[in-house]
C-alpha cells in the first residue's frame, strides 16, 4: 500500500516596497519590483495553477503565502480544485520576504499529517527582505549580512525543522530570471534626456528649434527656459549599490537554496523566462509523482537513538547510467511511528 503523499507549496509575492529615503525627502525606492522585477505575483500564480492541476487527484496539499507576514491561503486539503481557487482568489503581491518564518510554518503543519511522502515546493529568489519602513542603509544592510533565507540562525532553525519532519523541498527560483529583466531593462531603458541610449533622443541634442545666436541652454523670448533634457543628470548612488547588494544576495541564495535540495532530494529549478517558470509547475508535479519511498532495518534500532540524532544515509543506484536523487539523512525521531515516540 503507497504511503501518503502531502505536499505543501510555499509562494512568495513581494512585488514592491517603499521606502522613504533619509537623504532625499519625498523620494521613495521600489525594492522588490525594482531590485527583482522578474518576480510577479501574475506569474507565481500561473505557475501554482500549473504545478496544481499537473497533480493527481488524491494528493493532499496546502498552500502557505509568505512577505512580511505568514499566511496560510489553504488548509491541508485534498480537493485539488479547491485548492486552485484558494490561489486565484487570494494569491497577491505584498511586501517583504520572511522565509524562515514560512518553513518553520510549513514543519510546524507536517507534523500535524499522518507518515508519508512529504514535499515542499519554495517559490522565491531566496532573498530575506524586511516590509516598509527601512532606509536604505538598513536594506543594504540586511541584504548584506541577513538576506538568504532568514540568516544564518533563521535558516538553521527552519531546516532543523524541515529535517524532523522528514520532508523533500523543490525550489522554483526567481533569480535567473530576475538577472535577464533587469539585464534587458538596463539595455532598453531610456536616459534622462529620454529614448533609448545610443538614439537621438537620449544624445540630449535639439533637432529644432535651434538659434545660434542664443546660448544652447535658451530659446528667444523666453529667458533662460532650459530646452528638454538640457542638464539633467540621472545618477542614484544608493539604488545602485542596493541593486549590486540584492544580485549579490540572489547568487548566495541560489547555492544555499540548492544545498537545500540537494540535502533533501528534491531539486531546484531555475527558469530563465516567464513561460520556463510557468512550465516548472507541470515539471515539478511530475517530479513529485515519479518518487519512491525506499526503507531498510538500521543495525542500531531507532528507539534507541536521541530524538535529534541526524542519521547519514547514501543511496545508490545499481544500474549504470541512471541519475538518483535523495535525501541525504534524516532525523531518527522523524522514522518512528507515532506510538513509539509517545512510549520514549
Amino acid at each position: 500500500m503507497p504511503l501518503r503523499r502531502a505536499l505543501f507549496l510555499l509562494v512568495v509575492c513581494p512585488f514592491f516596497f517603499a521606502t522613504p529615503t533619509a537623504a532625499q525627502s519625498g523620494r521613495v525606492l521600489n525594492t522588490g519590483g525594482e531590485l527583482n522585477p522578474g518576480l510577479r505575483s501574475r506569474t507565481t500564480r500561473q505557475m501554482a495553477l500549473n504545478l496544481l492541476g499537473s497533480l493527481r487527484e488524491s494528493e493532499t496539499v496546502a498552500i502557505l503565502q509568505f512577505n512580511r507576514r505568514v499566511e496560510l491561503l489553504q488548509p491541508w486539503t485534498n480537493d485539488l480544485a479547491e485548492a486552485r481557487r484558494a490561489v486565484s482568489a487570494k494569491l497577491f503581491s505584498g511586501t517583504g520576504a520572511r522565509h524562515a518564518e514560512a518553513l518553520t510554518q510549513a514543519a510546524r503543519l507536517f507534523a500535524e499529517q499522518p507518515q508519508g511522502n512529504r514535499h515542499v515546493v519554495l517559490v522565491t529568489d531566496g532573498v530575506e527582505t524586511p516590509g516598509g519602513g527601512a532606509t536604505p542603509d538598513e536594506l543594504n544592510k540586511t541584504l548584506t549580512e541577513a538576506s538568504v533565507l532568514g540568516g544564518r540562525a533563521g535558516y538553521a532553525d527552519a531546516y532543523k525543522r524541515l529535517q524532523g519532519v522528514g520532508v523533500t523541498v523543490h525550489v522554483i527560483s526567481y533569480g535567473t530570471l530576475g538577472r535577464n529583466v533587469s539585464k534587458q531593462k538596463k539595455e532598453t531603458a531610456p536616459t534622462a534626456a529620454g529614448g533609448v541610449p545610443g538614439s537621438v533622443e537620449a544624445s540630449g541634442v535639439v533637432r529644432a528649434g535651434i538659434d545660434p545666436t542664443m546660448p544652447p541652454t535658451q530659446t528667444r523670448g523666453s529667458s533662460m527656459k532650459p530646452l528638454p533634457g538640457a542638464g539633467v543628470i540621472s545618477f542614484d548612488p544608493a539604488m545602485k549599490r542596493l541593486r549590486k547588494a540584492y544580485d549579490k544576495a540572489m547568487q548566495r541564495a541560489d547555492q544555499q537554496m540548492k544545498v537545500l535540495t540537494a540535502e533533501t532530494g528534491g531539486r531546484i529549478y531555475l527558469p530563465a523566462t516567464d513561460e520556463e517558470l510557468v512550465a516548472e509547475g507541470a515539471d515539478v508535479a511530475r517530479e513529485i509523482g515519479t518518487q519512491y519511498v525506499v526503507t531498510y532495518t538500521p543495525k542500531r534500532p531507532l528507539a534507541l537513538s536521541a530524538p535529534d540524532e541526524y542519521r547519514r544515509i547514501t543511496v545508490q543506484p545499481r544500474r549504470g547510467g541512471l541519475t538518483l536523487r535523495a535525501r541525504r539523512g534524516y532525523v531518527a525521531a522523524s522514522a518512528l511511528e507515532p506510538k513509539v515516540k509517545a512510549q520514549q
